[in-house]
């Protein structure tokens, strides 16, 4: 079977830009073919790996050791422990599955017991079937990263990673921007039912909508920037960096105006999302990085397009209508303290995450425990605490906490030690940082991690981030690896992907076993 980077880049980027068509790809059964299809790919990528010579898996790389950990974690809440151990670790998960379990009888007398037995074996995870497939979500992101560190490495890999992103975003700010000033809104054939009269794209809510475009509208800047500053020659024929003067030829020219164009188009589409965090993570990520680069002394033209975007789309905006977006910013204090707001539910989901101190609900698990501890908004419906840390912080304890604070420490200190930047990236990396910062900034109030295609987005951002920050070694001129033709040892770790497969598929042959039953998931 010939496999080759290409291939791979082409089925990234295919999974890339059609990851948010349907819905954000958050309906079960639509996620379960997102995630089938990356499992498949990182077979092929297991396969390209062998033929190449390198390692199946890199297994000493920070990033493939710091998510096993979080899957090692996840597998922990699984695990069947017995009661006094189960009392010891967490006391609120017994005396949950005390409360709601059903009692066995007595083998002697036949009577229903007040509690479980001794023997009982329960895992820490409230509801296992969701902690599964919030697994099989992580697996899935940490394959992307991997795939995208080896393919964002040569400069066709990373260009044709953010093309393909910026057309995807180009994509849906046009369809949303159609849909809202036509009045249609639709997505598709679905008539929208929710969030009418705003631009929302084909996703479902508007703040998922502009958390997409915030990741992709800097790489929209930088490759505008990238393509209007010219190379100089240098020796040899070849070229350098760009250069700080004058801009690009004619053909240079017209494509950095096509990428500001679409930049200006998404920026509007977000405008008219009227997601108020999105909007402001998005302006705080552009100034950041633009602050980073006039430091640095690099070549002004990001700092140049992004107040040329955001200037221009203002002016439209003040040309028009845009009492309902300034008057969504000056109710943000009453949103937020009056009924059932955002922060009532993160106080409620506070007093969650002090009841399972340690080590949480379970991944997943979140929405199924959080209405024992809600104390208001009767009859809203509420399955994520719109807080992306917060909800982690719930799920997995203190445990999770301390490690994920260890994970980001030892990744920026594993950055910093590596010596710098890859100067072949150009500002790419720039922009992959912008959206990273972007998508980080909006998680505060929101749970963009749990819409696939956003998660998916920033997990091979994340990965040209690193891949970034990596400046390779150099290689002996007329040494090149060894290529492997024992495609036997693939099928391990081949093997392991596909044992997941039936957790992936499972949503496309049953429903949500809790959702069939009526029965709470304890």
């Amino acid at each position: 079977m010939l496999i080759s980077r290409k291939s791979l880049l082409f089925g990234l980027i295919l999974i890339l830009f059609l990851a948010p068509f349907p819905f954000g790809s958050v309906e079960p059964k639509l996620r379960a073919v997102l995630e089938a299809a990356v499992l498949g790919l990182a077979i092929l990528w297991l396969v390209w790996r062998s033929r190449q010579g390198l390692s199946l898996l890199p297994w000493r790389d920070p990033v493939f050791l710091g998510g096993m950990v979080i899957l090692l974690l996840g597998g922990l809440q699984l695990v069947p422990l017995p009661r006094p151990v189960l009392q010891t670790l967490s006391p609120r998960t017994q005396e949950v599955r005390d409360r709601f379990e059903v009692k066995e009888a007595s083998p002697t007398s036949g009577e229903v017991g007040s509690f479980p037995s001794l023997e009982t074996w329960r895992p820490l995870s409230l509801y296992p079937w969701a902690t599964r497939r919030a697994m099989v979500g992580t697996l899935v992101c940490l394959l992307v990263v991997l795939i995208t560190l080896d393919l964002a490495g040569k400069p066709g890999g990373r260009k044709g990673i953010a093309w393909a992103l910026v057309a995807g975003g180009s994509f849906q700010a046009i369809y949303g921007l159609w849909e809202f000033f036509s009045g249609r809104q639709h997505i598709f054939a679905f008539e929208k039912k929710y969030y009418a009269d705003v631009a929302t794209g084909t996703f479902i809510n508007r703040n998922h909508f502009a958390g997409y475009l915030e990741m992709i509208l800097p790489l929209a800047v930088v490759l505008a920037v990238a393509a209007m500053a010219p190379r100089e020659p240098a020796r040899g024929g070849r070229t350098i960096g760009p250069r700080r003067s004058s801009l690009g030829g004619g053909r240079g020219t017209f494509q950095g105006s096509l990428f500001l164009l679409l930049a200006l188009t998404m920026t509007v589409a977000l405008i008219c999302s009227r997601s108020r965090m999105g909007i402001v993570s998005s302006l705080v990520s552009l100034a950041l990085v633009g602050a980073i680069l006039t430091w640095k002394r690099r070549n002004a033209g990001f700092v140049v397009s992004v107040l040329l975007v955001v200037g221009v789309a203002i002016l439209l905006f003040s040309q028009g209508n845009s009492g309902p977006l300034i008057d969504r910013y000056l109710g943000t204090p009453n949103e937020l303290h009056d009924g059932f707001g955002r922060w009532a539910l993160w106080q409620q989901a506070g007093k969650m995450a002090l009841a399972f101190p340690l080590m949480g609900v379970g991944y997943g698990a979140f929405p199924f425990v959080f209405p024992m501890f809600r104390s208001t908004g009767a009859g809203a419906a509420v399955s994520h605490a719109h807080n992306d840390y917060l909800e982690i912080i719930v799920e997995t304890g203190a445990v999770g906490c301390l490690l994920g604070i260890a994970l980001v420490i030892l990744g920026i200190r594993t950055l910093l030690c590596r010596g710098g930047i890859r100067p072949d990236f150009g500002f790419l990396g720039y922009g992959a940082l912008a959206g990273v910062l972007a998508m980080g900034l909006h998680s505060f109030t929101d749970f963009n991690l749990a819409i696939p295609a956003n998660a998916l987005t920033l997990s091979a951002l994340i990965g040209m981030m690193i891949c970034w920050t990596r400046v390779p070694k150099p290689a002996l001129v007329g040494v090149t690896g060894t290529v492997s033709h024992q495609s036997w040892r693939v099928w391990i770790p081949a093997g392991v992907l596909m044992a997941v497969a039936p957790v992936v598929l499972e949503p496309l042959v049953g429903a949500d076993p809790i959702a069939e039953s009526g029965d709470l998931p304890y």
